[in-house]
């Protein structure tokens, strides 16, 4: 038997013991009384207690050294949230990277990598919530901006991450912070940010969502749509955080529609799991899969798996995974996830900044797959992106990294220290955020214990 055919057989003899559940995240030790803090607004939470095993222990401690750094350690740090306006967008010298930074639609994963990590550790700490709170006053309403109000904007991509970080945000609120007028809040703003999705003109068929108004649509952004909708239909399910049938066919027949359509247009391939980048003019399909695209797809899949109770689309997303862990398609160096240009000789620096976090969307989509099927098959990759991000994507590298915030500013290498005295891209939110949901992830499904070794077969064997 071949490894590829070996790899599948694998997969399905695991899929065979698929049982579809929400699983409830792992718990953690919360860190106690909130120290404040002028330099973010007060909302830095204190350290968590780190418990269990030395590798368990690590995790934790390098996971809240991570999100402390993201929230702002008072260290001025060009990854840190900026207090006065509710993002992460604080100016970069040129000098640091061949394209602007950061981009607003970023601040929204931002900002869910921090909900994705309160949620995983049990948090109810005042920190998490205050800058929810925060984020939502300073920006729901922004006249004179490219965003006026309520997080929107021409782009339905962007539009879209900030649908997916508020859905988040309420079930955390509504499940965990148990505070109902905020969930429903932040719940109310998902759903207008849905409809106003959907309410856009179509083009190529008359179900694809554009990209942008007057432009065709994009994977990335229709992916983003069935995510979001059928995570809108779990929580209107009959045991969801928020029950109300009505609202749960809606949602969930938005899903399915822009699934069919995007299987229809050849965006998408359920059969072999692979994507193509977006609608040319023509409204044909091109480029071909990109990282975020292959695990937003999965990750879309999943949230379907939850929303219907289907084992099918729990099957169908394994497809679109293991396409991202077979090595001939370069988005893979040994055992730890890669943008292809990060081997080149340019590693990076003259792509879009969009790519820094592309890498925590794929991560995230394999731990929700874990999560949802209670299944081990990618338990050891999640683990090694985590283990990879602790040796090598460290700024200041060396022993003790991620052990405070400030020795936990992460950039988007994980596979491997670049050298050679290239220049490379900075750390950015982007980076942060990725490297932020990696930990998490690694913590969520309680897998950084397996060895190393394990991680690098199991996708393939």
């Amino acid at each position: 038997m071949t490894r590829r055919r070996a790899a599948l057989a694998a997969v399905a003899a695991v899929l065979g013991a698929v049982v579809l559940a929400l699983a409830v995240p792992n718990r953690g030790i919360d860190g106690g009384p909130l120290r404040m803090s002028a330099a973010a607004e007060g909302v830095i939470p204190p350290p968590i207690v780190a418990s269990g095993s030395v590798a368990r222990r690590r995790l934790e401690r390098a996971a809240d050294s991570a999100a402390r750094e993201l929230i702002g350690s008072g260290d001025r740090s060009w990854v840190s949230w900026d207090a006065s306006d509710g993002l992460w967008d604080k100016t970069y010298p040129r000098k640091s990277t061949s394209f602007p930074l950061p981009m607003w639609w970023q601040s929204a994963l931002a900002m869910r990598a921090l909900v994705r990590y309160a949620t995983a550790i049990r948090s109810r700490n005042p920190a998490y919530r205050s800058l929810l709170a925060s984020v939502y006053r300073l920006d729901i309403s922004r006249p004179g901006t490219l965003q006026p109000y309520n997080f929107e904007n021409r782009f339905m991509d962007d539009t879209a991450w900030w649908a997916l970080a508020w859905v988040d945000a309420a079930r955390y609120e509504l499940g965990i912070g148990h505070d109902r007028a905020a969930g429903r809040r932040y719940l109310a703003l998902a759903e207008l940010d849905a409809s106003y999705i959907a309410q856009q003109p179509k083009t190529c068929g008359g179900q694809g969502i554009e990209f942008e108004r007057g432009y065709t649509p994009s994977t990335i952004t229709n992916e983003e749509f069935v995510s979001l909708a059928a995570e809108l239909a779990q929580v209107h399910s009959p045991h969801g955080a928020a029950p109300d049938p009505a609202l749960h066919r809606r949602w969930l027949s938005a899903a399915l529609g822009v699934l069919g359509w995007l299987r229809r247009a050849g965006l998408v391939n359920l059969s072999d799991g692979t994507t193509r980048a977006t609608m040319s003019g023509y409204c044909t399909p091109a480029g071909g899969p990109m990282t975020y695209t292959e695990g937003e797809m999965a990750d879309g899949l999943t949230q379907l798996g939850l929303a219907t109770g289907q084992r099918f689309y729990l099957q169908a997303a394994t497809r679109f995974l293991h396409w991202l862990l077979v090595p001939s398609h370069d988005m893979l160096a040994g055992d730890v996830l890669q943008e292809p240009c990060e081997a080149g000789p340019r590693a990076c620096v003259d792509r879009s900044g969009n790519i820094t976090v592309f890498k925590g969307i794929v991560v995230d989509a394999l731990a929700d797959w874990t999560l949802a099927a209670h299944a081990p098959t990618y338990g050891a990759v999640v683990a090694a992106q985590a283990r990879a991000i602790l040796a090598h994507a460290g700024a200041t590298g060396g022993p003790g990294v991620c052990a405070t915030p400030s020795a936990c500013v992460l950039s988007m290498y994980w596979a491997q220290r670049p050298s050679g005295g290239r220049r490379l891209v900075s750390p950015t939110p982007g980076s942060q955020t990725a490297g932020l949901s990696a930990l998490t992830d690694a913590l969520a499904i309680g897998g950084l214990d397996r060895p190393a070794a394990t991680a690098a077969r199991e996708p393939s064997r």
